[in-house]
Order: structure tokens, then C-alpha cells, then sequence
């Protein structure tokens, strides 16, 4: 019958954790109680027919037996005591509890203030950014998940209505979409970084616009409200620059350039690398982000393509003059 006083000496609780677990231990002796009775009638009934047939057992046994009801009855009204007693401690800390969801409210306003102007969805056209700073607020929301918990938990304990947190409602949308965004561009960084791989002789374009069109799929099958998102705007219209220049790459797969045409495009883009066929990968083009240059292409293509015209011309002109035999 000294259980609940021995577990915290008597005194009244000083912690909320304290009163939690006081709480729950009595709690508990209500909830399990009717069983209990049940049992040590149960077994008070068997010993007594082990008696009244004469079957021997040790006395220490029946004199718990005889005790065991009693005992319980006794721990059950020590419960009923304790939790009477505890009434002004539960007023403290029900006022406690109610001071601690206000400020959890204002800590999570100013969190979700921090995120909207500092998250995932403020870094503008850098989304490996963005990937970082959704891992970061992905934990720290993970820590208000369970703040929010804790205080459910404990306004359940006093009889409190569980608070609602609209903040807490709108975080968790954000977040799922952002989740969904950044896995998605994660998935399509990764084809891109094994299709940059592909020697420029070796290009497939059949690779490169079924490849992306998989990951544009994907994008339209998000939900609108995800859809809607600056960031998903942001990330469709870098796939979609990325759908744009595999025509560029047809055109500059064309017989007709020459390395001075190459060089050419160097020139007028900015770029350098070198034209090597055994090492030039898609990876130099990719980094040319080659939609900014359609124009400049489409004038270097369409003078090779000319030039070469011009070149066959010449050719012809000049293997007919050489097989032409005249007669002086």
C-alpha cells in the first residue's frame, strides 16, 4: 500500500514529468482494478478448495492469499487519496501547461516566419540550396512536431481541449510539397549527372528527351496546391530549358561542322574545352546550357550546312573539269 508514496516520497510532485508519471500510476490502478478484484477472488477461491480438501501448502501461501485482496483495496483507496491531494498541484500545473501552448504558438509563428523568408521555398533558381535548407528546417520542424506532442499529451492529463496550430497545419503542407519537389529534382540531377557521362560520339538522343520527359511526368502528376509552388514553377522551367536544347545537340551533331565551326561556338558562347573525341562528354555541352545559345547555333549550323553545300559544289565542279577530256 506504500507504492505510489514510495515512488515519489510523499511529496508532492515539483516536476510536470513528476505529476505525469504520479498521474499515470493511478491512472493505471483505476483502469486495471475491476480485474484485479476478479483475480483475488479467484484465487483466494482455490486456495480455499486446496484447504477444505486437505491438500498441503505452505502457510506463507495462504497468508498472502488472505492479504492479497485486502492489499489491493488498500493501494486502490491510497490512489483515490493521492489524486484528491493532488488537485492544487494539477490547478499549477494545468496553468503551466496553458502558459507553455501560448508560447509554443509565438515560438512557432516566428518559425514559420523564419521559413518563409530563409526555407527551401526562398532560394530562388539555386535548388541545391534548397535541397540543404529543406534538410535544415526539416529537423527543426521535426523538434516542434514533438513540442506539439508533448503538449497534447499534457493537455489530455488535465483535461484541457486539445489546442489546434494552424501554423503547425500549413508547415506540415509546405513541407510534404517541398519534400516531393526536391526529391524529384535530387532524382533528376542524378540522371542528368549519368547522361553527361555519355561520350559526345557515343550521343543518343533518344536517351536524353525520353529521359527527361519521365521527370516531367512526374512533375505533372503532383497535386495543384504542390503545382502552384514557386519552387516547382522554378523546377519545371529548368527541365523544360533542359527539353529545349536536345535539339541543339541534333544540330550540332550535323556532318557539316567543321572545327572551325566548333570553334566558332566557343567564341560566341564564351566557352573553352577541348574537342578531343575520345574524352569530349556531354558534360562540357550540359554546362554550356546550350537553350541560351539557340540562336547562335542556328546561325553556325546553317552556314556549315551552306559552306558544306558550297564545298560539294566545288567538288563536283572540279571532278568534272578533271575527267573532261579535250580533243586539240
Amino acid at each position: 500500500s506504500s507504492g505510489i508514496n514510495a515512488e515519489y516520497g510523499g511529496r508532492s510532485p515539483e516536476t510536470l514529468e513528476d505529476l505525469k508519471f504520479v498521474l499515470k500510476t493511478i491512472s493505471n490502478i483505476q483502469d486495471i482494478t475491476l480485474d484485479v478484484e476478479t483475480r483475488a477472488r479467484d484465487i483466494t477461491e482455490r486456495y480455499r478448495t486446496l484447504r477444505m480438501y486437505n491438500i498441503e501448502v505452505p502457510e506463507k501461501e495462504f497468508d498472502i492469499c488472505e492479504r492479497i485482496g485486502d492489499e489491493w483495496v488498500d493501494l486502490f483507496q491510497q490512489s483515490r487519496r493521492v489524486n484528491q491531494s493532488l488537485v492544487s498541484v494539477k490547478k499549477k500545473f494545468t496553468e503551466i501547461t496553458l502558459t507553455q501552448v501560448e508560447k509554443f504558438k509565438e515560438d512557432l509563428s516566428e518559425f514559420r516566419e523564419k521559413f518563409l523568408l530563409e526555407g527551401p521555398g526562398a532560394v530562388g533558381y539555386d535548388l541545391d540550396k534548397g535541397i540543404a535548407q529543406q534538410k535544415i528546417f526539416k529537423e527543426l520542424f521535426e523538434k516542434y512536431q514533438d513540442e506539439r506532442q508533448e503538449l497534447a499529451n499534457a493537455e489530455k492529463l488535465f483535461g484541457l481541449p486539445i489546442s489546434m496550430y494552424p501554423d503547425m497545419i500549413s508547415l506540415e503542407a509546405d513541407m510534404q510539397g517541398y519534400d516531393m519537389i526536391y526529391t524529384l529534382y535530387a532524382d533528376q540531377k542524378k540522371g542528368q549527372e549519368e547522361w553527361s557521362q555519355t561520350l559526345w560520339a557515343n550521343l543518343n538522343i533518344s536517351v536524353l528527351s525520353e529521359g527527361i520527359e519521365v521527370f516531367l511526368k512526374r512533375l505533372r502528376r503532383f497535386p495543384k496546391n504542390i503545382r502552384a509552388m514557386g519552387i516547382c514553377n522554378i523546377l519545371e522551367a529548368k527541365m523544360k530549358e533542359f527539353q529545349d536544347s536536345i535539339p541543339l545537340f541534333q544540330d550540332l551533331k550535323n556532318d557539316a561542322l567543321r572545327d572551325r565551326h566548333w570553334k566558332k561556338l566557343l567564341e560566341l558562347t564564351g566557352k573553352n574545352f577541348e574537342m578531343n573525341p575520345d574524352t569530349f562528354t556531354l558534360n562540357q555541352l550540359f554546362a554550356m546550357e546550350l537553350h541560351n545559345f539557340s540562336e547562335v547555333i542556328a546561325d553556325i549550323t546553317t552556314s556549315a550546312v551552306k559552306e558544306l553545300s558550297i564545298e560539294n559544289g566545288l567538288k563536283e565542279i572540279i571532278d568534272i573539269w578533271n575527267s573532261t577530256k579535250f580533243d586539240v
